[in-house]
């Protein structure tokens, strides 16, 4: 697994690759994650157009991230989940994530929300 941080419109973007099954790029995320609440953003988008497999490392990964970000007041989203759809199904994590088809609507629906940053 690995992901990039784009920063675009105000709004960090994580791009991932690969399966994602924890480890190392988990803990980075998470620190990342909490490295731009301390910078003052609250809004954040995850793509998974490139993410092949997800495991219970990281759909954990994912539920921790949300919850540290809505516990600072804030709000993630995932975009492009087609790959990892079956599992978000069985799991009935879609109904947990808010969740766009593509990181264009993702950004449309966050800048409805108001400032990205505090």
């Amino acid at each position: 697994m690995e992901f990039e941080i784009v920063q675009e419109d105000c709004f960090p973007r994580f791009r991932f690759r690969g399966a994602v099954t924890g480890g190392d790029p988990v803990t980075k995320f998470h620190d990342c994650i909490g490295e731009k609440i301390d910078e003052g953003f609250r809004m954040f988008i995850v793509n998974l157009a490139e993410v092949s497999w997800i495991n219970s490392d990281g759909l954990g990964m994912l539920i921790a991230a949300m919850t540290t970000v809505k516990n600072a007041g804030g709000r993630l989203v995932l975009c492009n989940t087609s790959g990892i759809d079956a599992v978000l199904k069985i799991t009935r994590l879609k109904s947990v994530f808010e969740i766009y088809v593509s990181e264009t609507q993702a950004l449309e629906a966050l800048q409805g929300s108001g400032s990205a940053q505090s």
